[in-house]
């Protein structure tokens, strides 16, 4: 306890300011806001803390000293008699304390005559509305708070020298709710319009505060389930069979599958219809659309109920797409020679012996051949499947389709010649590079003749193929001879005609694309010295081929680990898969795709030609692994590793 002249103080020590006051606070019996003290000491460091305050308990009473006390929030002031000290007022940070006009931030002397004037800092009432979206903008929820405007006063005190001036509050002030106009109007400025929950937006115009409810919810797109197929034969009839060591039957691809009349064939089993989405914008979101099958009954089959297919007859069932056909089949039970002539049957025909020398075989659809075919000729319009050897023999699948499709690629051509064609001309004839008399039809001959010479040779082509694929009263092929063979040039009176003539090929194009069937395949063992053509696929479940011409529209498999392609040309629409190409030898054999796809082979030695489009290139030492390809700038790439 320490005395310094009327004043008595105390000394308080504890690990903050705070703790300091408590203590003072519970020994004393003395509120903390009435507590008068000085900061003597405050450290802080990380390793300690500590302050120490001096309390001023009270003061020797004198009588002729000034007072001062607040009641109802005024200040009343005494002044002091004789030689007494006057009364004292010291502000608080919350509190502004002007005397005279002028703000003071220190203890101040005042007297009854003294103007006093107090001010408590301003706050004023808001509110505060957030609204946040999910990523996927299906819902949308809402935040509010109201900040209140907080109105003070001063807090009354006994009658003493000294005053410490304390605001406290008097009352609170809140901001006006929001009504469900201003919080639909927010909403929409978030673009929230779709959704908007009844019950919540009540609550927000009822309760003081709101944290994260969900104010509007989209619905949620439902997509569409897939029609299911349920088909009820065996389709693993093309699986090669594996024997109880593992071996396998690489013959025993394209084996047939037969069904009784009245068989269920398939089962449609319907899927279900989704619905359209709408997010908490109001956007539509679209349902995926699920696979619709529609079921369709070719030869031999019936629809049961919209969803069964039924089996009309004895035979071979099989699909196209959702058409099922159950097939007629024709069956050689031994060779075809010249007792049993040249076979042609409109069904699927089966062969279990050989194909003899000159001999001809033609199905309507599938072709299925046994033994060994020699020196003959097989065509389908169906899959072909030549379980033995071919030597020396043309083999074709999708039978006019074969042709069609060399027609449209010859047609594609001659388009982009005429094209280039009619640009040069067109050049020609503004640089006057032929002479400014020449007419258009004499530019037309001269640059056929010298610069296009490939015109001459495809307008044959095509004039031969359209005949082939029987397209009669055929307008491009009059066009054709009438102005590109021979003399025909010299009739074209303006460039303007070969604009026509590109009308033509591509309504051309069109119509011949229209009668274009499904691909079909080719599933042969082994061939040599022969051509196979397809409209799909080729399948070399063998040996491979030796010195052969190979053409599939789509692809080129040989599945056999033990498959080689050595000698000939092997070229497909889309893609190219071997195990092994040439030989040690050298012997040259070309892989070529038409434009754009993929040449891959396991192993293939030097003087390997890989060719895509008009690119090629030539393997100069034997590699593994090798995928060859047009990178992203349109560039042949050949991907290997020595071998």
């Amino acid at each position: 306890m320490l005395w310094g002249g009327n004043v008595i103080t105390k000394i308080f020590t504890g690990n903050s300011i705070d703790e300091c006051l408590e203590k003072a606070s519970k020994e004393l019996d003395i509120k903390i806001e009435n507590i008068k003290y000085e900061i003597l000491e405050e450290k802080k460091s990380i390793f300690r803390k500590k302050a120490t305050i001096s309390v001023i308990l009270d003061e020797v009473s004198n009588e002729d000293d000034g007072t001062v006390r607040i009641v109802g929030g005024k200040i009343l002031v005494k002044n002091p008699k004789n030689e007494g000290k006057p009364a004292i007022i010291r502000p608080s940070k919350d509190i502004n304390l002007i005397i005279n006009g002028e703000k003071v931030n220190t203890a101040v002397e005042v007297y009854d005559y003294t103007v006093i004037d107090i001010e408590f800092d301003q706050t004023v009432s808001k509110r505060v509305m957030n609204i946040s979206i999910t990523p996927d903008k299906m819902k949308a929820y809402i935040n509010i708070k109201y900040i209140p405007e907080i109105v003070y006063k001063l807090q009354d005190c006994d009658e003493s020298r000294e005053v410490n001036l304390i605001a406290e509050i008097k009352e609170k002030k809140l901001p006006p709710k929001y009504t469900k106009e201003e919080i639909i109007k927010e909403l929409r400025n978030n673009n929230v319009v779709y959704g908007i929950k009844k019950g919540a937006l009540e609550k927000c115009c009822s309760e003081e505060k709101i944290e994260h409810i969900l104010i509007a919810e989209g619905i949620q797109v439902i997509d569409d389930i897939d029609d299911e197929l349920d088909i009820k034969y065996n389709t693993n009839a093309n699986k090669l069979v594996e024997d109880s060591t593992g071996k396998v039957d690489y013959k025993s691809i394209g084996r047939i599958v037969s069904v009784k009349k009245g068989d269920t064939l398939a089962f449609l089993k319907r899927g279900k219809q989704g619905r359209d989405g709408v997010d908490v914008t109001g956007k539509v979101i679209k349902h995926k659309k699920g696979k619709v099958i529609h079921l369709k009954a070719g030869e031999g089959c019936e629809i049961k109920d919209d969803v069964m297919v039924i089996a009309l007859r004895d035979g071979k069932p099989s699909t196209k797409g959702t058409t099922f056909f159950v097939k007629q089949i024709h069956e050689v039970n031994g060779n075809v020679d010249l007792k049993t002539g040249n076979i042609k049957f409109n069904g699927d025909i089966i062969v279990y012996g050989a194909v003899m020398e000159g001999m001809k075989v033609e199905a309507g659809r599938d072709i299925e051949i046994y033994k060994n075919v020699a020196d003959s000729y097989v065509v389908a319009r169906g899959d072909v499947y030549l379980r033995a050897n071919v030597i020396n023999s043309d083999v074709a699948a999708g039978d006019e389709d074969v042709f069609r499709l060399k027609y449209i690629k010859n047609l594609k051509k001659f388009r982009e010649l005429i094209d280039v064609l009619k640009d040069t001309c067109v050049q020609v004839k503004q640089h006057n590079l032929v002479g400014k008399k020449s007419k258009d039809g004499e530019i037309v001959k001269i640059l056929i003749e010298n610069k296009f010479k490939n015109i001459t040779k495809l307008s044959n082509e095509i004039l031969i193929q359209s005949l082939q694929c029987k397209q009669e009263n055929n307008k491009l092929a009059y066009i054709v001879k009438q102005k590109l063979v021979g003399l025909g040039p010299l009739s074209i009176v303006s460039f303007d005609e070969l604009d026509e003539m590109v009308k033509f090929i591509e309504k051309e194009i069109a119509v011949v694309s229209t009668k274009l069937t499904v691909p079909v395949n080719v599933y042969v063992y082994y061939c040599q010295d022969s051509n196979i053509d397809s409209s799909g696929s080729i399948y070399f479940t063998g040996k491979g081929e030796y010195v052969s011409n190979i053409i599939a529209h789509d692809g080129v498999y040989f599945e056999s680990p033990q498959s080689i392609a050595r000698g000939g040309v092997i070229k497909a629409g889309n893609e190219i898969r071997c195990k092994c190409v040439g030989s040690s030898g050298g012997v040259s054999t070309k892989l070529v795709i038409e434009k754009y796809g993929d040449i891959w082979a396991d192993i293939a030695y030097q003087n390997t030609r890989f060719a895509i489009g008009l690119q090629e290139y030539i393997l100069e030492k034997p590699a593994r692994d090798i995928h060859a390809y047009l990178d992203k700038n349109g560039e042949l790439t050949v991907d290997k590793f020595n071998l």
